[in-house]
C-alpha cells in the first residue's frame, strides 16, 4: 500500500485524499478442454466417451497407466468425465503441471479404446497487477473506490489463453493389444491358427474321400 501523501506525515482520515492499494496475490487456474472425434472423419465427434485426468509429477516422459496411478500421480476427477453431444469435456481450476487423459470406455458402435494416456501440458505464465483508488472526503468517509486490475497471459490456446484443447480420435475395428496383453493375444493368435488349421486338413480329407 502507498499512500499520495508525505509518509511523514500520514493521513489521519479526516484529511480528504486517495489512497492507493496494490496487489498482486490474484491466484489463476486453468482448463482443458477435449474434443473426441471419429479418427476417418473428424467432423463427427463422439459422444459417451469415458475418461480420467491424472496430474503426474514423476520423470517419465510416456507414463504408463499403471504409473498415474501410482504415488507419481494424482487422479483429478471424482466421477467419470463423459463426452457430451459434440463430444467435449471441459475441466477448469487446473494449476499448471503434466496431465494425462486415461479413457476408460470407447464410443459405442465398436470403437477401440485408446491404448496409451493422452498428455496434456499446462504451462501459463502471467503478470497481473490489481490497483484499487479510495478516494475519501473531508469527514474520512470513502466516496468512492476504483479498482484497474492488469492482466498478461503467456500459453493455452491463441483465442482462450488459460484453456488447454486437446482433439482425441478414436478409430473402429482391430487393434494392436495393450503391452500387457500381447502374450494373450499370441496365445490367441496361435489357437485360432490352429483351428483353422485343423478345418483345412478336415475339409482336404472330405475331398480325397
Amino acid at each position: 500500500m502507498y499512500p499520495s501523501v508525505d509518509p511523514t506525515n500520514p493521513n489521519d482520515g479526516k484529511t480528504p485524499g486517495e489512497d492507493h492499494i496494490k496487489d498482486q496475490a490474484i491466484v489463476y487456474s486453468f482448463s482443458i478442454d477435449v474434443t473426441k472425434v471419429d479418427g476417418n472423419n473428424t467432423a463427427t465427434t463422439l459422444e459417451g466417451v469415458h475418461f480420467d485426468l491424472y496430474k503426474y509429477s514423476g520423470s517419465d516422459e510416456s507414463p504408463s497407466e499403471s504409473d498415474l496411478k501410482g504415488s507419481n500421480g494424482k487422479k483429478i476427477n471424482t466421477t467419470d468425465l463423459v463426452t457430451d453431444g459434440a463430444g467435449k469435456i471441459t475441466v477448469n481450476g487446473l494449476e499448471n503441471g503434466n496431465y494425462y487423459l486415461v479413457e476408460t470406455k470407447a464410443a459405442a458402435g465398436g470403437y477401440n479404446l485408446l491404448r496409451a494416456p493422452v498428455k496434456v501440458i499446462i504451462k501459463q505464465t502471467y503478470t497481473v497487477t490489481k490497483n484499487t483508488t479510495v478516494i475519501k472526503d473531508e469527514n474520512g468517509n470513502v466516496t468512492s473506490t476504483t479498482t484497474v486490475v492488469n492482466e498478461t497471459f503467456t500459453g493455452g490456446d491463441a483465442a482462450n489463453a488459460g484453456t488447454y484443447s486437446v482433439t482425441i480420435e478414436n478409430r473402429k475395428g482391430f487393434t494392436l493389444p495393450k503391452t500387457g496383453d500381447i502374450g494373450t493375444a499370441m496365445f490367441l493368435i496361435i489357437g485360432i491358427g490352429g483351428m483353422l488349421a485343423a478345418v483345412y486338413i478336415m475339409l482336404r480329407g472330405r475331398k480325397r474321400a
